[in-house]
């Protein structure tokens, strides 16, 4: 696997590691608590980031399928990628952005289940990283919903800074919980 992959996925790897051990000894019921009826729980917070996961896991296998068959082979370097989506600040909550429909999550979750869910498309996403990872996934690029244009290797590091944006949001939903 390539240097400008291995550090992304270091890097969401450790976005994941530290939102399950924030929610992990939390109650049920302070993990589903609505800030209010047009927010979501922390808990519903959670399976969009199942479903989100779900979703670009989806993309990478379609669009990283195109470069296999067209046989891009990555190209020897070190290009980092890191830092490529900075200007977007996405892990940084400045105003609400309406989900698409496929990561909206449900009503009542239960907080075992979704935390395997998210488990099990941490290790679905790993596999298709190293299936595809010899070929060139920075040279085939899909739209965000914003228009900006991004590679696959940008869209793995889309996820990381996704959960990171959400994981704000979740201490504070639980930091104002437990001044209450």
């Amino acid at each position: 696997m390539k240097k400008n992959l291995e550090e992304i996925i270091d890097y969401i790897e450790e976005v994941r590691s530290d939102i399950k051990n924030y929610v992990q000894d939390k109650e049920d019921n302070l993990l589903k608590n609505k800030n209010n009826s047009n927010s979501w729980s922390p808990a519903q917070i959670l399976e969009h980031l199942y479903k989100t996961e779900v979703y670009i896991t989806e993309l990478l296998i379609r669009q990283s399928g195109r470069a296999k068959k067209k046989n891009m082979i990555v190209k020897p370097g070190n290009t980092s990628f890191l830092h490529s989506l900075d200007e977007m600040e996405i892990e940084k909550v400045k105003e609400k952005i309406k989900a698409p429909e496929i990561a909206l999550p449900d009503e009542s979750i239960e907080i075992d289940n979704i935390l395997e869910k998210m488990d099990a498309s941490r290790t679905e996403l790993n596999k298709v990283l190293v299936e595809f990872s010899e070929y060139d996934m920075g040279g085939i690029e899909f739209p965000h919903p914003t228009g900006k244009r991004m590679n696959m290797i940008q869209w793995v590091l889309f996820l990381g800074k996704h959960e990171e944006r959400h994981f704000n949001q979740i201490k504070s939903l639980l930091g104002r919980v437990s001044d209450a």
